[in-house]
């Protein structure tokens, strides 16, 4: 598997399974790899780039529609908030069969801060917020 991510968060991305990470902050990742059979794209908007999948690919992208080369499928996947589905996603987590990267847990008094760091880029993973 082919990730990329920042050299900040490479080790993680390594445990998380990627045989190889593409640094996105000092490489452009269209020209960094060969074209692959799946891109999962989750970034907030679509590449600048034309993705880098082989013909009879596919995309799935939860951020936003990403245009597909010719031959290539785009799939937009949109989260729908369903009761039944979050807690099974509950029960998944608590049985410990799905891992949640939770950096930092913090009260609501220290919200702010929180929020200014990871506007900086400062923070990796969920953020806890206690109301108390």
């Amino acid at each position: 598997m082919i990730a990329t991510a920042s050299a900040r968060s490479s080790g993680a991305v390594r445990h998380h399974g990627a045989d190889e990470i593409i640094d996105y902050t000092s490489e452009l990742v269209a020209s960094a790899i060969e074209p692959v059979d799946v891109l999962i794209h989750l970034v907030g908007t679509p590449p600048p780039w034309t993705p880098p999948v082989r013909r009879g690919g596919t995309i799935i992208s939860a951020a936003a529609p990403v245009p597909a080369p010719p031959g290539v499928t785009s799939t937009h996947v949109v989260v729908r908030y369903d009761a039944a589905q979050l807690t099974e996603l509950v029960r998944l987590v608590d049985m410990g069969e799905v891992t949640v990267d939770i950096a930092e847990t913090h009260t609501v008094n220290g919200r702010a801060d929180v929020h200014r760091r990871s506007e900086a880029g400062d923070v990796r993973g969920k953020v806890v917020i206690q109301p108390r």
